[in-house]
């Protein structure tokens, strides 16, 4: 790694404090216009390494839609999704809690989309983190870089932590459910991080492996994700629903 490259994950670390520092005083002063879509993504977009670009897309029923993103380029990669009905936003949404590309034009997973992506515009790599939602929505918040391999693992785990920060305090607000309240919202915030923590000393979980077994295990007990960190504190592990399904993997 280059020093310049060292330089951009400091600088990256830095904005995700800072984000994180932004997003909890929001949810002590319950102030919504903190709370925002727009305002959401542009936090997400300096806090991870060698990301140019972010979005937060939404789905509602059959329909995906974009809820905010920090450069036109992405309606036209919206719009290629709609096309080719394919894409790593569209896994996110339906079936895993991360997926990341790292060479759009040459991935197997995608070809039409990753053809037309790379030949229309700058993209190269996509990082998608799936959001908790209610039972109607779901969302994934997406990381877009110029860069072939542009996301090591410090930079998904970067991602993966602002991504479940994101689902914690922005995500009832986005999809105009009920808000957590003001003063449950900071136990809900440290539940999940000590939930989180937990899963990584007992199991040797990385960060995003850890934030991606505890929304696993949220969806396959059809329990939400605080109902599940509470688990995990009480009893020093997930479910053993949960636990027995992630073991047949």
């Amino acid at each position: 790694m280059t020093d310049h490259e060292y330089a951009d994950d400091f600088t990256a670390l830095a904005e995700l404090a800072e984000a994180f520092t932004m997003l909890v005083a929001a949810m002590h002063g319950g102030d919504p216009a903190v709370l925002t879509a727009d305002r959401v993504v542009a936090m997400a977009r300096p806090c991870m390494p060698r990301a140019q670009h972010a979005a937060l897309i939404i789905r509602d029923g059959d329909r995906v839609d974009t809820a905010a993103h920090t450069h036109p380029i992405i309606r036209t990669i919206d719009s290629i999704r709609a096309d080719t009905g394919e894409g790593p936003g569209l896994d996110a949404l339906e079936t895993n809690d991360i997926v990341i590309s790292g060479d759009l034009e040459s991935d197997p997973r995608w070809p039409k989309y990753g053809a037309k992506v790379t030949a229309e515009t700058s993209i190269r790599s996509i990082a998608a983190y799936r959001l908790y939602l209610s039972s109607r929505h779901r969302a994934a918040l997406m990381f877009y870089s110029d860069w072939p391999d542009a996301f090591d693992d410090l930079a998904i785990a970067t991602g993966a932590i602002f991504a479940a920060y994101c689902s914690l305090t922005v995500t009832n607000n986005l999809l105009f459910e009920e808000p957590i309240r003001p003063r449950r919202a900071a136990d809900v915030h440290r539940e999940i991080g000590v939930a989180i923590g937990i899963l990584m000393t007992t199991n040797n979980h990385t960060t995003n492996s850890a934030a991606a077994h505890l929304h696993r295990a949220s969806r396959q007990l059809a329990q939400t994700l605080p109902d599940t960190a509470r688990h995990v504190i009480n009893h020093r592990g997930l479910p053993p629903a949960a636990s027995a399904d992630d073991r047949r993997r």
